[in-house]
């Protein structure tokens, strides 16, 4: 008992750690955030396609009317790939906890906290962007919006 719970614990400590080892090799460095959502959606879409293939027919819970006068709390109705709430971490942006995006995502100069277009592109690719990449999506949002 006490190994298997060893075991667990550990496999919990370092899967993240391997997890962000092997994003930071597999990330595009193109600055160009459609050239880089073009590179993955294929794959993306073959991954959902041979899941649902899998697993298409299988049951992910009950659904009781209180439930559903509740405002769909505890059922799962949607999926949500970007962020996950856990109950004990807080929430998980793409696998990453806010303390590990607050590390990894590029700030400002002389800044303390992510920079926002760094947390959007975070969002949408999976990866944790570069600087230069940040400069970039944050001079399209600004073009776009003028």
């Amino acid at each position: 008992m006490f190994q298997t719970t060893l075991k667990r614990e550990v496999i919990e400590k370092v899967l993240p750690t391997i997890t962000l080892c092997l994003r930071g090799i597999s990330a595009d460095t193109s600055t160009d955030l459609k050239a880089v959502l073009a590179k993955k959606i294929p794959a993306e879409q073959e991954r959902v396609k041979a899941f649902r293939k899998q697993y298409g027919s299988s049951k992910v819970g009950e659904v009781t009317i209180d439930m559903m006068y509740g405002g769909m709390r505890g059922i799962k109705g949607l999926v949500w790939e970007t962020s996950v709430l856990d109950p004990d971490e807080g929430i998980r942006f793409r696998g990453y906890s806010i303390p590990e995006c607050q590390k990894l995502l590029p700030k400002a100069p002389s800044g303390k906290e992510p920079l926002p277009e760094g947390l959007f592109w975070l969002l949408l690719t999976g990866d944790i962007p570069t600087e230069a990449q940040v400069r970039q999506a944050a001079s399209v949002l600004t073009v776009s919006t003028n």
